[in-house]
């Protein structure tokens, strides 16, 4: 399979992934030549999907990894430096790697990156170029990537960059979050 084929298919499992959903719609064109960013994924709180509806929307980097077979917990992948800082001063990412054994056998791993936790990560390459990260097998429940963009949102909006920008992230070991589950 060659690079323009394992993207498609990587950004086809992301999208069949949304339609099991009525409350999410994207943006995540093929091919696309943008620096850092794939697309966007939006979430609503009505299956409707109307402009008052809209709870947020979460920047995504959709990556296609061929396989012979799947990662049974997670799967690692190289991060960047430079999208990692783009991510960073642009409210963070949802980092989506999906493995492939052929173009109909698909299974999407994650990681959300909030930018508290990109912080930490560029603190901890100091002049490395890339790193690689390890990523969680994305549930196979119907919600599952709702529940976890709901999340990045929540989370996002409470980590304004000028709030944590000056801090060390040493600050942070021990902080609370909460978990939002649409009923």
């Amino acid at each position: 399979m060659n690079t323009k084929k394992i993207e498609e298919v990587a950004v086809a499992a992301v999208r069949n992934e949304i339609l099991r959903n009525d409350l999410l719609s994207d943006e995540i064109p093929v091919n696309d030549k943008t620096p850092s960013w794939d697309g966007e994924i939006w979430v609503y709180n009505n299956k409707k999907q109307k402009k008052n509806d809209l709870y947020g929307k979460v920047p995504v980097q959709v990556k296609g990894k061929k396989v012979s077979e799947f990662s049974k917990e997670g799967t690692k992948f190289p991060i960047k430096k430079v999208d990692l800082e783009n991510y960073f001063t642009n409210g963070g990412i949802l980092y989506l790697v999906i493995e492939m054994v052929d173009s109909d056998n698909t299974q999407i791993f994650y990681q959300s990156l909030l930018p508290i936790d990109i912080k930490k990560i560029l603190e901890e390459m100091m002049e490395q170029k890339s790193i690689k990260k390890q990523f969680k097998k994305l549930p196979s429940t119907h919600r599952a990537l709702e529940f976890i963009i709901r999340n990045f949102i929540h989370h996002s909006r409470k980590q304004g960059i000028p709030l944590i920008s000056d801090i060390k992230v040493k600050e942070f070991d021990t902080y609370s979050t909460k978990i939002i589950v649409p009923m």
